[in-house]
């Protein structure tokens, strides 16, 4: 879909300007967004407190 499309060209122009790693939250209970993540080749580093005062799902994507 249109939200996979554009989340891999975005992810494919961070990792070829350079970027070493790219990192994407979702709510836990946003199970859309974390296809689209597993779709473009993140995978999913579990939960974390880190971002936005909330407990997100953590996906990683290295170069």
């Amino acid at each position: 879909g249109y939200a996979t499309e554009a989340a891999g060209a975005l992810l494919r122009a961070a990792l070829d300007g350079g970027l070493a790693r790219v990192l994407a939250v979702t709510y836990p209970e946003n199970v859309a967004s974390q296809r689209v993540c597993e779709r473009i080749g993140m995978r999913s580093l579990g939960l974390s407190d880190a971002y936005y005062n909330s407990t997100m799902e953590l996906f990683e994507r290295t170069a």
